[in-house]
């Protein structure tokens, strides 16, 4: 009769010391939610670092543009496009700052020649003889080609490195453009707007340039 006793004793105290169905499927319920928690907090961290990797290079980018387009305004002696006060979409100016060719041998050479190339007759006047030394124009615009959403911003430059004077260089500055336009604030002063997205990240870019050859 105590044997009896005591095996009951131990199987209530074996019986209390486990778990039951009910408290392991409440166990695993909570585990499952903590879980999902723990998954959405590192997707979402996950996703924000790809945003931020994302905008920094479009914005990396938009300023490389950016600084490309205002070394040119900057040096010219003439805005051809915008001509008057009213938003364009495209740039044009006449090119005077480049100086990558010597102008005589027309091969090119890394520190230049001390001349802009724009000089082609080299006789230290830039756009002087619309024979001999003809106004050369750099553009930038909007390729669209193909692309419904999201355009490339083009440069075409003078070719100088050829001796004829229709020859250019065309390349991209940068590629997911949402929208490229300047406005002429005053005679020698114009603003810039740039905007790049490629759905998830975004960004806006804006600076107003002065060149120093034209007077205000």
């Amino acid at each position: 009769m105590a044997d009896r006793t005591h095996r009951s004793e131990r199987r209530a105290a074996g019986a209390r010391a486990g778990l039951t169905l009910l408290e392991m499927l409440v166990a695993l319920v909570v585990l499952g939610i903590l879980a999902a928690g723990l998954a959405r907090i590192v997707d979402a961290a996950l996703t924000g670092a790809g945003d931020t990797e994302t905008r920094q290079q479009l914005l990396a980018q938009g300023r490389r543009a950016m600084e490309r387009m205002a070394w040119f305004v900057q040096e010219t002696d003439a805005v051809q496009v915008p001509s008057g006060t009213n938003a364009t979409e495209g740039l044009a100016v006449n090119e005077r700052a480049l100086d990558t060719f010597a102008n005589a041998t027309r091969a090119f050479a890394a520190g230049g020649d001390g001349r802009p190339d724009a000089d082609k007759d080299a006789d230290g006047a830039v756009h002087d003889d619309a024979t001999s030394d003809p106004v050369d124009m750099a553009v930038f615009f909007l390729d669209k080609t193909n692309r419904p959403a999201c355009w490339a911003l083009v440069e075409r430059v003078p070719d100088y490195g050829t001796a004829a004077f229709s020859d250019f260089r065309q390349s991209r500055l940068c590629e997911n453009v949402a929208a490229f336009q300047c406005r002429r604030l005053a005679t020698n002063l114009l603003e810039i707007a740039l905007s790049l997205s490629n759905g998830s990240a975004q960004v806006s870019l804006r600076t107003r340039v002065t060149s120093r050859f034209i007077e205000p």
